[in-house]
């Protein structure tokens, strides 16, 4: 497989250019998802129930925990490391995504 196809995979495209392309035609539309986009489930609490910063959700999916933004679903973290220390910063909230009180 090459790098182009791989790439085209993981963005879930189709790796091959269809004969509608090819020809200048209207080309079909591939709804393809590779299965490590897949979205189980969203919470909006850690596991322990304990809620998360008002801007966060955690998405599951097959293969591990994202933390992303509510707003337009960047990730701005996962399971394994936490938060990013510059979206800590940021939004105020520790390496699990709970709200941290900053004194003044």
């Amino acid at each position: 497989m090459s790098s182009n196809q791989m790439a085209q995979e993981f963005a879930g495209l189709s790796s091959q250019p269809s004969n509608a392309a090819i020809r200048g035609g209207t080309p079909k539309i591939s709804l393809y998802l590779p299965a490590h986009h897949h979205i189980e489930s969203v919470h909006f609490t850690t596991p322990k129930g304990v809620p998360l910063h008002p801007a966060l959700a955690i998405m599951q999916t097959p293969a591990r925990e994202y933390i992303v933004l509510k707003d337009n679903g960047m990730q701005v973290g996962c399971e394994e490391d936490g938060v990013a220390d510059v979206w800590m910063h940021v939004l105020g909230c520790d390496k699990n995504g709970i709200t941290v009180v900053r004194s003044s």
